[in-house]
């Protein structure tokens, strides 16, 4: 869980309506988001306006089982759009 810097926000992982994901809500509980599902661990940016956070990715690798996932640390927009996936490699 994190609040936003401004303090009007909180992003936290959480299943809730059997979907578990990142969520954000303000702080008077209302505006309840789901931004991503099976993400977990949230963080904001300094500015407020991202949200940095672990998700899960496939991946095709060499080999016979081709298709793997992983954990691997991703930001988005603090309204879900612009996901971008930042760490890459094995972690199988």
């Amino acid at each position: 869980m994190d609040f936003s810097l401004d303090g009007s926000k909180i992003a936290f992982g959480a299943k809730i309506d059997n979907i578990g994901g990142l969520y954000v809500i303000d702080t008077a509980g209302q505006n309840l988001k789901l931004l991503e599902e099976g993400a977990y661990l949230p963080c904001w940016s300094p500015d407020g306006r991202r949200i940095a956070y672990l998700g899960t990715a496939i991946d095709t690798v060499p080999g016979p089982n081709q298709i793997r996932s992983g954990k691997f640390l991703f930001t988005m927009n603090a309204d879900g759009s612009g996901r971008k996936r930042l760490t890459f490699g094995s972690g199988y």
